[in-house]
């Protein structure tokens, strides 16, 4: 018998740092609907990761196809997190809209090593 239903335990995705900014720029250029903002790209971004080594976990995740409610070219939309908040609360995520094309060139998470908490390219 075939399991028809979907595995929720599927593998952590990670969005590098060069990756991450690549996605903003688009989801700003396609007019996504779920994108930041000029400040997050140019200034909080590389202030929380100066040495832009940061391997981003991607929590969730699905395909979504609309831009301002005109159907569009299927992308992602992620939850991301990263060091973008505040004392009380130092780790907190974004929601963006990334190209399916960058979305599928994401990083093997099967090499990536817990003990360091980089993949081994980072």
């Amino acid at each position: 018998m075939v399991d028809d239903e979907p595995d929720i335990e599927r593998a952590l995705v990670f969005l590098p740092y060069p990756l991450l900014l690549k996605a903003a720029k688009i989801a700003l250029q396609r007019n996504y609907d779920r994108q930041v903002t000029d400040d997050f790209i140019d200034d909080v971004l590389p202030k929380s990761d100066a040495d832009q080594d940061v391997n981003y976990p991607i929590v969730t995740s699905y395909v979504h196809a609309h831009a301002r409610g005109e159907p569009v070219d299927p992308h992602m939309r992620c939850e991301i997190l990263g060091p973008w908040g505040d004392e009380a609360e130092p780790v907190v995520p974004i929601i963006l809209d990334v190209d399916m094309d960058l979305f599928i060139q994401l990083p093997d998470t099967s090499i990536y090593d817990e003990e360091t908490g980089h993949l081994p390219s980072a």
